[in-house]
């Protein structure tokens, strides 16, 4: 499908090239409309590195505030044998996801192919029940990754964003989401 649409948009960029360049060789030789030609091709020099970039902010913007975060589909309680004092969770010997349930639920850790265009990656953690494979829970973690020029001339670093923070939003809040202490 991207591969389509990526086409499309080529198609149309060569369109759109050669009506301007038509447009542009048919008009009278004056100081105005040079003025105006060389200004074409300024903007167009800066717009083939950076056309992308609108695009794929506003698709994670819209990504980050429609899926991004923690989706709680069914709160899960549990005994006091699995709660500290400070009512944590406890935990096995490690710090990861998988440690903080318990062993009826599993962790299932999903991970899409960026775009070809926006260069947008989803990542999401399940909390998911062995008995009868209902998610109770998931955190979606959207990834923005650099975009096409930076990825194509020095390689993929760069400044990526992601959303939620995941200072702000550890990974063990899920497991803090979905698993509940009983009510006394």
């Amino acid at each position: 499908m991207h591969g389509i649409l990526l086409l499309i948009a080529i198609v149309f960029y060569f369109v759109l090239a050669k009506s301007i360049t038509r447009r542009l060789a048919s008009m009278p030789d004056t100081a105005r409309n040079k003025r105006i030609v060389t200004s074409l091709c300024i903007i167009t020099a800066f717009a083939i590195p950076f056309w992308d970039m609108p695009i794929r902010h506003l698709e994670f913007d819209r990504l980050c505030k429609t899926e991004g975060g923690i989706h709680v589909y069914e709160e899960v309680v549990l005994g006091p044998e699995y709660w500290n004092e400070d009512n944590t969770l406890k935990t096995r010997p490690s710090r990861k996801l998988e440690d903080l349930i318990p062993k009826e639920f599993e962790v299932i850790q999903k991970d899409t192919h960026p775009s070809s265009i926006t260069n947008i990656r989803k990542f999401s953690w399940q909390i998911k029940r062995k008995k009868d494979q209902k998610i109770m829970g998931e955190k979606i973690s959207i990834w923005l990754n650099p975009g096409w020029l930076h990825r194509n001339t020095i390689g993929p670093m760069g400044n990526s964003k992601v959303c939620p923070d995941p200072k702000e939003v550890p990974y063990d809040s899920l497991a803090e989401a979905v698993f509940k202490k009983p009510s006394k």
